[in-house]
């Protein structure tokens, strides 16, 4: 499922860039419901700590969420 969010593309595509070649988009909102729902597996733990630690996009997002406990309450338990 993780993946699915991952590999999904927008239907805006103003967002690429046509000079870097390696540039993708990807839905913040069904990544976070995704880590939500996956937070038992170490994958989706592991991708989550990438995320916020190297995309500062990712972590704003997450601090801005009103319902951060579902996703803190699956990491502690």
């Amino acid at each position: 499922m993780l993946m699915d969010v991952l590999l999904e593309t927008g239907e805006d595509s103003t967002a690429f860039s046509s000079s870097n070649p390696h540039t993708f988009q990807i839905n913040f909102n069904s990544l976070y419901t995704a880590l939500c729902e996956q937070q038992k597996s170490d994958q989706a733990t592991l991708l989550l700590y990438t995320l916020l630690h190297e995309n500062s996009n990712v972590w704003t997002y997450v601090l801005a969420q009103t319902d951060i406990e579902n996703l803190w309450l699956c990491l502690t338990s």
